[in-house]
């Protein structure tokens, strides 16, 4: 009797461990190499930059060229060749010197002139640019606004005295075109060159001060927005769907 029992309970055991042995078996399996999961990107990728920059003299004027760097940000539909896109940029235009007129009742006096001028730039664009290209071109618009803003003191050459500096700004408004070219792979996440140029053709912006008391004598001047901006940086992308994902072997 104690035979059977011990036989039944053996049985038993070998089943349970049967059992447990094919479970492991398929948890362990390998995926059949012919079959390729299918993703589920994102709807949306983006590209981001930071870029440093150069620009002519406002206006094509002999005063200092411009020296910045900015931020920027494009956002598009996976395998749709554009973007819409967003930057900051700031630029340093150092001291420059001018002489003017300023007009004093019938008179027009020479004055001469001294300022430092840093500028802030805010675009939105509409970019078209391959996707997949390792050496990725394109083209875009941009519209926006600028923040200029200067320091400037005056000086008369006639009687050797000059003004206090003041700090000014004003607002104007900016549109134009670029081109340019991203060189890197298109993996997500991977870190690109960049470089691209835009033309700029900004407002003008004004400034004025009295120079006496009573207001009777005024300096205005106004100064050109328009540039050109020579960009050269790192780009990221995100985002970016593999073309191939989703194709089965």
């Amino acid at each position: 009797m104690s035979v059977a029992r011990a036989a039944l309970v053996s049985l038993i055991c070998l089943g349970t461990l049967g059992r447990a042995n094919r479970a492991d078996a398929q948890t362990t399996a390998k995926p059949d190499p012919g079959v390729v999961a299918i993703s589920h990107p994102s709807p949306v990728r983006a590209d981001t930059r930071i870029t440093g920059f150069v620009a002519t003299p406002f206006g094509g004027t002999t005063s200092n060229a411009g020296i910045g760097f900015g931020v920027g940000v494009n956002v598009g539909l996976q395998r749709i060749p554009v973007t819409l896109g967003v930057d900051l940029l700031t630029a340093y235009w150092g001291n420059s010197n001018s002489r003017i007129l300023v007009r004093a009742g019938d008179a027009l006096v020479p004055v001469d002139r001294t300022r430092e001028d840093t500028s802030y730039l805010l675009n939105t664009s509409l970019r078209v640019q391959p996707i997949y290209w390792r050496f990725r071109p394109y083209l875009e618009g941009f519209v926006g606004t600028k923040l200029l803003q200067t320091r400037y003191s005056l000086s008369f050459p006639d009687t050797g005295t000059s003004t206090n500096t003041v700090s000014e700004h004003d607002w104007a408004g900016s549109i134009g075109w670029g081109a340019g070219l991203d060189i890197g792979s298109i993996a997500s996440g991977s870190l690109n060159f960049t470089m691209g140029f835009r033309r700029l053709s900004g407002a003008e912006a004004s400034f004025s001060r009295a120079l006496d008391a009573a207001g009777d004598v005024i300096v205005h001047y106004t100064t050109p927005t328009s540039c050109m901006i020579y960009m050269l940086g790192l780009m990221g992308s995100f985002g970016i769907a593999d073309s191939a994902s989703s194709v089965p072997r």
